[in-house]
């Protein structure tokens, strides 16, 4: 099995393990497999960064909602 087929099982075991931490496992994704975001473009990474600062006032906002 070639070394890029163990890194993408090992993708698939991880985000089984984290489903809910979804935002987890596309940075794990990106940190482990550099190479294939590099060429989509850096716009990715910044949308990680957003989300992750737009997630808990979302969960806030909702807490006192309710």
């Amino acid at each position: 099995m070639s070394e890029s087929k163990v890194k993408e099982k090992e993708v698939k075991v991880q985000s089984r393990r984290f489903k809910r931490k979804n935002l987890r496992t596309k940075a794990e994704r990106i940190i482990k497999r550099p190479e294939s975001w590099m060429f989509n473009d850096r716009r990715q990474m910044i949308n990680i960064s957003k989300i992750s600062e737009i997630i808990p006032q979302k969960i806030s906002e909702i807490l006192q909602s309710v």
